[in-house]
């Protein structure tokens, strides 16, 4: 790009303001339109301006007998410029060309003198290059024809120039019909560029349109895309956060029709003997209907949803009405076209996501994807539901089993130990029916469960004096607390005594065999074991017989 000093841009300024002043005086009126007639227009009124300028100044500088002459064709140019500055511009041309070509023939005919010739070749030839420039072809012909008549027109004025007269014409008929000649060449050469210039210029704005249109498909592509891929994020996101899978799902199919504009979602999951796919949820009024009758499909022989869980891969219809096994559902009757999409765990099919449409050919490659990869990650939120809910099942039967476990635990240890204690009077003591009678109704109590993995174990009771005062919620918390670790205590307690009976029974059973092996007679070996039972806790009589078993009779 030309850098220009600060210097040289100064000297630039005059001619710029220079170029704009005789724009504004040489500009066309603003109802001429054509490139050509604009430009035509412009050089029409500079010409006129610039020769009108300069027989004004040979008009003051010339002399008296022409400056008659010199006003008249002032006039005549000054009139012709405001013609030229309308959308008649050509009709101003004409009247200066005619203006211009009169002042030789004039000049003629008030003179005394026989300069025919030069006075004709002084202007005519000159009229006409500026014909030739100004108008177009047939006005020139119509201006060449006038000056040459104009010319012989001379011979009956002059008859003793006749002869230089028809040379004078025959010469101005030579320049005027090469001008015609060379101004239709030119107009030809024109109008040939012009026709590629508007061909270009066509095939540069098809080109344009086209490349709008392409740039306006691919922004649409890419906003559906974003929004697509916007909503399956959404979608996946719902599905992760929630864990209930009846809620999962009616969540699933609920946002994938309302954020893709689908007719109609719906999910379908495996039995466990993987011979039908059931409807688990679904977004449209029908699909709800289907879902209240139970609807099934069996799987690799109804419907794109049965061939799609078969084969563990997508099948799409783009027109139902070309598809073989499409599985015509009365309570879908606006569907065009539909998608069935795996759900796929470890290579096994759990269900299909069950997409319908009312147009044709909905799904591109990228919606597919987009779709798929959401399919995928639905089935990863279900299986982890599903893995989920199974968990907290077997936590709750293990929660169930460890309460019942503690609770006959607890109910064989209460029937051979005491029940509890009491403190009352300095005094610790073991309760008994005495020392409940001994408390004293309107004293201030507070009863506090003793709970071991659920279940109720044991109740502290703390009493005041009417006259003290009430239990605080701090004491409550803090005799809450002391519960708790009450009952960890005597488990642990209880734990350590059961497992030093089974300890101690143990070590019994290992000593009794130990001395039964050493018996080799046998009755000595059942003397001794008569002896040994005996010796067993709460044991009055022992006895140890040895009796075949009688064989059954056959009948």
């Amino acid at each position: 790009m030309t850098q220009f000093s600060q210097t040289q841009q100064e000297e630039l300024k005059p001619l710029t303001n220079w170029n704009m002043f005789v724009n504004l005086l040489t500009s066309p009126s603003n109802s001429v339109t054509d490139v050509r007639d604009r430009r035509r227009a412009q050089l029409t009124s500079g010409l006129i301006l610039i020769i009108t300028l300069l027989s004004a100044v040979g008009a003051i500088a010339g002399q008296a007998e022409s400056r008659v002459f010199l006003l008249g064709a002032i006039s005549l140019g000054a009139l012709a410029f405001l013609i030229s500055r309308t959308k008649y511009f050509s009709w101003g041309a004409f009247l200066f060309l005619l203006s211009m070509s009169a002042i030789p023939y004039i000049t003629i005919l008030t003179s005394s003198d026989s300069q025919i010739e030069s006075r004709i070749y002084s202007w005519i030839p000159l009229a006409l290059v500026m014909a030739s420039g100004l108008v177009n072809r047939w006005a020139l012909f119509l201006f060449t024809g006038l000056t040459v008549g104009a010319t012989l027109s001379l011979s009956f004025v002059y008859p003793e120039q006749s002869q230089a007269i028809g040379q004078a014409a025959g010469v101005i008929t030579t320049i005027g019909l090469l001008l015609i000649y060379l101004e239709t060449f030119r107009e030809n050469l024109e109008r040939i560029r012009f026709g590629e210039l508007q061909k270009a210029n066509q095939e540069l704005s098809q080109l344009s349109q086209f490349l709008e249109e392409r740039v306006g498909e691919r922004t649409a592509q890419l906003d559906r895309k974003t929004s697509q891929l916007e909503a399956a994020s959404l979608v996946a996101r719902s599905a992760a956060e929630t864990t209930n899978i009846k809620i999962l799902l009616d969540s699933v199919v609920e946002q994938i029709s309302n954020r893709f504009g689908f007719y109609h979602t719906g999910i379908f999951l495996s039995d466990l003997a993987r011979q039908k796919v059931y409807l688990a949820a679904a977004s449209s009024e029908g699909g709800k209907r289907m879902l209240a009758r139970g609807h099934s499909l069996d799987i690799g022989r109804q419907g794109v949803v049965g061939y799609a869980v078969y084969e563990k891969r997508a099948r799409i219809s783009q027109d139902i009405e070309h598809e073989n096994v499409y599985f015509h559902n009365p309570d879908l009757p606006e569907t065009k076209s539909e998608a069935a999409l795996p759900l796929m765990i470890k290579n096994q099919a759990i269900g299909v996501l069950d997409i319908q449409s009312t147009e044709q050919n909905p799904f591109g490659p990228e919606d597919l994807f987009i779709l798929q990869t959401m399919a995928d990650q639905v089935a990863l939120a279900i299986q982890n539901a599903r893995l989920l809910e199974e968990s907290q099942l077997a936590i709750e039967q293990l929660q169930a089993a460890t309460s019942k476990s503690v609770q006959d635990a607890w109910q064989s240890y209460i029937s051979s130990h005491g029940k509890g204690y009491i403190y009352s009077a300095g005094n610790v003591s073991p309760i008994s029916e005495d020392s409940t009678k001994e408390t004293n109704p309107e004293d201030k109590s507070l009863q506090m469960a003793i709970n071991l993995r659920g279940q109720n174990i044991g109740t502290i009771s703390l009493r005041r004096h009417t006259s003290e005062s009430d239990w605080t919620e701090k004491e409550q918390e803090f005799t809450e607390k002391i519960a708790a670790q009450i009952a960890l205590a005597i488990e642990n307690a209880r734990l350590l005594e059961d497992s030093q009976r089974r300890a101690a029974r143990e070590q019994t059973l290992n000593e009794l065999t130990t001395r039964l092996s050493r018996s080799l007679d046998l009755e000595n070996l059942l003397q001794n074991a008569v002896l040994e039972l005996h010796k067993l806790p709460q044991v009055t009589d022992a006895t140890v017989v040895i009796a075949p078993q009688e064989p059954r009779k056959q009948g």
